[in-house]
């Protein structure tokens, strides 16, 4: 097969050649050596209010019980990797298991423990992208001797860093401002060959949600929650002049019958009854005490409402702001009339959700960092067995019962499925192996095997 394709009108396309552009900044385009250094703004609205602006959001208390809901029902079980070849005695199964029993320890010694690398590289999910840099220990100070080791994941700063793209919005690498080394300059062009701030893409971890256009900076799950959140800070300063004039009680003077005009001494001026009632009545709200003439009525004047359109107000902008970011309200709040039911509904939208980040995490963390790690120590022959990497499935309690379901049904599990079976139960994976089974104690199942597994081996 060759590279090229001849169309119907004998115009010849190589299949290996992308020919449209990726953005509307290509006017450079044609010059080999130049990339571009894309912006820090990703969407609309960090172009017009600032590249922090879903950091800010963060500091609201709906915005942010959603995004750490989330973050941590994706790292809630950590990380496990298992072999990627799991049939005994299958081409390869010996050697995926020795690159798991390589890659476990590597990942237990990094400098930041891997669920922090990875609790702040789910920022992404609101902030568009997260980038960690990989680090390996000097050769000759390995852990393990004649081993390429990792010593860190370091998530960096945006302003650290810029993508660089080339004319297809392909991630050819990265923008990086070096220590003692100028700013980072983002939407200029790059000559990729000549500056010194240009780094490979393969020296770092990325984490980018949900990239439209194939922008690589990503888009924020923030974006369609701004509205509500933007309505809610302007109803938080009209809420707190509410309270400052109407949460506490106003006191009410009536100055007595045929009250006379007094002298300020602190001024010298004449003061009406009523003037000279007020300034004792304001002295009395920092705590003094006042004297008044007889017959002079003092009371306090309360205001008879809740400010419930306020508090209704508050409560249609956090549901408002759980909807744009998980997609429901339910699982993450209360809800007055909501039936069970429908609240099982919500909890299947937002699991939606959780799967389809874990698999997002696991495809970095197996691409970005392991494929690595096993070409430094392995070669590339064996790229293809890195370690499939799981964080768990969602509501592992549910696959028990479909397991006892199956079971009762007269399902039953070939060894080959059992690595799977434990992945989604959250269990380390077992290594299996053609060493017969020990010999079961009293009052164990004969055969000593799994009640699940076929005593002939037929799933």
């Amino acid at each position: 097969m060759t590279d090229t394709a001849t169309t119907e009108n004998g115009k010849a396309t190589a299949r290996d050649r992308e020919y449209v552009v990726g953005g509307g900044y290509w006017w450079y385009r044609g010059q080999q050596s130049r990339a571009l250094a894309l912006p820090w703004a990703i969407d609309d609205l960090t172009q017009d209010f600032g590249p922090d602006l879903y950091e800010r959001m963060l500091d609201d208390s709906q915005v942010a019980a959603c995004d750490i809901l989330m973050r941590a029902a994706i790292l809630e079980d950590g990380v496990t990797l298992s072999p990627a070849v799991d049939e005994v005695g299958a081409d390869g199964y010996d050697q995926a298991v020795e690159l798991v029993a390589f890659c476990n320890p590597v990942l237990e010694d990094l400098e930041t423990a891997l669920d922090d690398v990875l609790w702040d590289m789910l920022g992404s999910m609101a902030l568009g992208n997260r980038v960690a840099e990989i680090t390996y220990h000097p050769f000759d100070r390995s852990p393990l001797p004649g081993r390429a080791v990792l010593r860190s994941l370091t998530v960096k700063p945006r302003e650290s860093l810029a993508f660089v793209v080339d004319s297809a919005m392909r991630t050819i690498g990265f923008l990086g401002r070096q220590q003692g080394g100028p700013m980072v300059a983002t939407g200029q062009l790059v000559d990729v060959a000549t500056d010194t701030r240009f780094i490979e893409r393969q020296k770092f971890m990325v984490a980018t949600c949900r990239p439209v256009n194939n922008d690589p900076r990503g888009s924020s799950d923030l974006r369609p929650a701004y509205w509500p959140w933007w309505l809610k800070q302007q109803t938080w300063q009209e809420f707190l002049k509410y309270l400052a004039q109407f949460a506490s009680a106003i006191v009410v003077g009536t100055t007595a019958p045929g009250a006379r005009d007094e002298i300020d001494p602190a001024t010298g001026q004449t003061l009406t009854a009523p003037q000279a009632l007020l300034k004792q009545l304001i002295a009395l709200a920092n705590g003094s005490a006042i004297a008044v003439p007889h017959d002079t009525l003092i009371d306090l004047l309360f205001s008879q409402g809740e400010g419930q359109a306020f508090i209704n107000a508050f409560a249609l902008y956090d549901a408002q702001i759980r909807m744009a970011i998980t997609t429901q309200t339910l699982a993450t709040g209360e809800g007055e009339y909501a039936s069970r039911a429908q609240a099982g509904v919500h909890q299947d939208a937002l699991d939606t959700l959780l799967r389809q980040a874990k698999r997002a995490i696991c495809r970095m963390l197996r691409r970005d960092v392991l494929r690595n790690l096993v070409r430094y120590n392995y070669g590339d022959k064996l790229a293809s067995l890195t370690p499939l990497v799981s964080l768990g499935d969602v509501q592992a309690e549910d696959a028990a019962k479909l397991i006892t379901a199956f079971a009762l049904a007269g399902w039953t599990l070939h060894p080959s499925q059992l690595t799977a079976v434990d992945r989604r139960v959250n269990v380390p994976p077992r290594v299996l192996t053609d060493e017969p089974a020990p010999a079961p104690e009293d009052g164990q199942q004969q055969g000593g095997q799994d009640p699940l597994v076929e005593e002939d081996g037929n799933g």
